[in-house]
């Protein structure tokens, strides 16, 4: 009903009493009696118009509901004693017009509702999705204490030349009830945690019973005391494994402890020395106990695969990864090598032809380990492909060498050749990459039946699944080191070239920084192994040379260095440069004084490229991967597509903020 229509039946009565008023003020000059009887006749008036008002309002309310419904008596009633909450309001304004008894019992303060907007009582309310041709608010409403659904619909207010906006019906529907029962239920849900004493062989080797039974009590109490609370069932499967299973109402206080069990292990003085550290995967959103056991079968996988000592929950759609600061250990032995080298050597053996392809703007590691997989192909007679991209690439010394050898006239081949001469029996290796996407050519990956990895990057949460064999290493200084090792099972030292040698010792040389970086045992194991056929470091120095002009345009970058919390250098680049020189200055970044990583931000087409290095001490791995990137401890590198370099340098600082308050 029209708004002033409803004014018009409400006397102008404020008027009235200000007449009266001047009318008992002149009685008094005449006769003071009857100016008192006038006086008192006012007050009493005004005492009693908001009792006059009040009933005159529910009369209005009444004609209302008569007016508005009264054109079908079914509806009407139906309307009335509807059960759910109802309210008829201007689709614009969001005035509400009526409503029934149901709705005004939801709050009893707000019995009066004449003139009042929706959003009066809940602020930010909006009707733009009845507008929009939905019939339910896609999101709840909590009002007087409770949780609403709402659905409605929209109908004509009358004259379609009139300029008032359309009314609504809304109806309410508490879902407290069901959203208190389905968050019990969830509470409810079984998780299960698959936990792993990492290094277990190495730390219990050469001590003592003592000692060792010293080391082992201390980390199942420590376990038992932070898995108490929850009121779970921890039990020992093994002498280095544990399966825990609780409620999920219980998963809430780990997270917010931020998993403490491990820091609760490094403060203890019982293992002070012996670099005791746990790997935990936990599984959640399994429809049965047995999903939630696989995924927490994956997530310890996961947790392994990037170097342990950290905390890795899968659920239904994705891994959430907690700790893995610290650097990997060494834990390869001689043995795993030979099983993953006879896996290796038995795929090779089976296929009818072999590609090798590494990531995308190759290095000297992805190249040196693709050369070394091909002195395996040879030896198996098997025809041998590089996939790569001869002009995107930082390994131009490398191919400009390896072009001259006459057994790698024909090895070096495009993403489309490689569709074209692919048969069904054909076997890819990915090489110096575990990320889909971030390959030679996606297209290429998905072509292939059979698919073998070899990588040393710590395993994201998008890896390529479903390979034949996969060879992770993430204690391993590079992809270089891993063939290196499956070499010596595969092939005669003399069955290596000298060129080929050179390549791998390039490939480990380039991520260790010269083995200053990220080197162990067995990456000087393998570094003798190549010196013994024919390496020389003199040839692989020769690699990574650079023209006069690079090392200007290395220089460059530099000077726009930018000191984050002054541990950070960050270079925003506002032109392009190759990603080559952009790793170089990251490197050279580190000589400064009180640096402990860098990054280098430059654009590339659409998007913005980071290449990032530390020291150790910050793992700029974790750092890269909250922006979509990946790597290692002490080198890693993103894309970010669609922003600007700004953007990007907002993004790595908040990226190094979250880090940083979580140490």
């Amino acid at each position: 009903m029209d708004k002033k229509l409803l004014r018009t039946f409400e006397p102008v009565i404020l008027l009235y009493f200000v007449v009266m008023a001047i009318f008992a003020f002149i009685t008094f000059s005449v006769n003071f009696w009857l100016g008192i009887a006038e006086v008192a006749f006012t007050l009493l008036s005004a005492g009693l118009y908001p009792v006059v008002i009040s009933r005159r309002k529910k009369r209005l309310m009444k004609l209302l509901e008569s007016s508005l419904l009264s054109a079908d008596t079914l509806s009407s009633k139906s309307m009335f004693s509807f059960p759910l909450p109802m309210t008829v309001v201007r689709s614009q304004s969001g005035e509400i017009i009526w409503c029934n008894d149901s709705f005004k019992e939801l709050n009893p303060d707000l019995q009066e509702l004449f003139d009042v907007k929706l959003t009066d009582i809940i602020p930010g309310f909006e009707l733009r999705w009845l507008t929009a041709g939905a019939t339910i608010c896609p999101y709840d409403i909590d009002y007087a204490g409770k949780v609403y659904t709402i659905y409605g619909s929209i109908f004509d207010a009358g004259d379609a030349s009139s300029d008032e906006d359309d009314m609504v019906i809304l109806y309410w529907q508490d879902k407290t009830d069901l959203l208190t029962l389905q968050r019990s239920i969830e509470d409810k849900n079984v998780i299960c945690a698959e936990i792993v004493f990492d290094n277990y062989d190495e730390v219990m080797n050469n001590l003592s019973d003592s000692r060792r039974s010293e080391i082992q009590a201390a980390v199942e109490k420590e376990l038992y005391t932070w898995a108490h609370p929850a009121g779970g069932v921890l039990r020992k499967v093994d002498r280095d494994r544990f399966i825990f299973i609780f409620e999920e109402k219980h998963f809430r206080h780990f997270l917010e402890e931020k998993f403490s069990i491990r820091k609760q292990l490094a403060q203890n003085p019982v293992l002070a020395d012996s670099a005791t550290t746990l790997s935990i995967g936990i599984g959640r959103d399994g429809d049965t106990l047995r999903d939630s056991m696989h995924n927490a079968r994956l997530a310890l996988d996961m947790a392994l695969s990037r170097g342990g000592d950290q905390v890795v929950v899968r659920s239904r759609l994705s891994f959430d990864f907690y700790g893995g600061r610290g650097s990997e250990y060494e834990k390869r032995t001689k043995v795993k090598s030979r099983i993953m080298a006879n896996v290796l050597g038995g795929l090779i053996r089976d296929a009818g032809s072999l590609y090798i392809m590494g990531h995308g703007f190759a290095d000297n590691d992805s190249l040196g380990a693709a050369v070394g997989l091909v002195c395996a192909g040879r030896k198996f007679g098997k025809k041998t492909s590089i996939i790569i991209d001869t002009e995107k690439n930082n390994t131009g010394p490398m191919l400009a060498m390896l072009a001259k050898q006459e057994e790698y006239k024909s090895v070096f081949i495009s993403p489309e050749e490689a569709m074209v001469d692919a048969t069904a029996d054909s076997l890819l290796i990915v090489v110096d990459t575990n990320r889909p996407q971030y390959v030679e050519s996606p297209t290429v990956l998905e072509s292939f039946n059979r698919v073998a990895v070899i990588d040393h990057h710590r395993r994201a949460a998008d890896y390529i699944e479903d390979a034949a064999v996969n060879i992770h290493e993430p204690s391993a200084s590079s992809t270089c080191e891993i063939v290196v090792e499956l070499l010596q099972y595969l092939v005669n030292p003399n069955e290596i070239l000298k060129c080929e040698a050179v390549c791998l010792l390039a490939g480990i040389s380039l991520d260790t920084k010269t083995f200053t970086l990220k080197t162990g045992v067995r990456t000087f194991d393998a570094a003798s192994f190549l010196r013994r056929i024919g390496a020389d470091m003199l040839e692989v120095k020769h690699l990574f040379q650079n023209d006069f002009d690079n090392y200007l345009k290395r220089s460059e970058l530099i000077r726009h260095t930018i000191f984050y919390e002054q541990m950070h250098a960050i270079v925003k680049s506002p032109e392009s440069v190759d990603s080559v020189i952009a790793a170089q200055a990251a490197d050279e970044l580190l000589s400064v004084v009180g640096v402990r990583a860098s990054f280098v931000l430059f654009p590339a087409g659409n998007q913005i490229r980071i290449s990032a290095r530390s020291l150790g001490e910050i793992n700029v791995q974790l750092i890269l991967e909250r922006l979509g990137g990946g790597g290692h401890l002490t080198a890693a590198g993103c894309q970010i597509n669609g922003v600007t370099l700004d953007k990007a340098y907002a993004m790595l600082t908040e990226a190094i903020d979250n880090y940083t308050s979580q140490m």
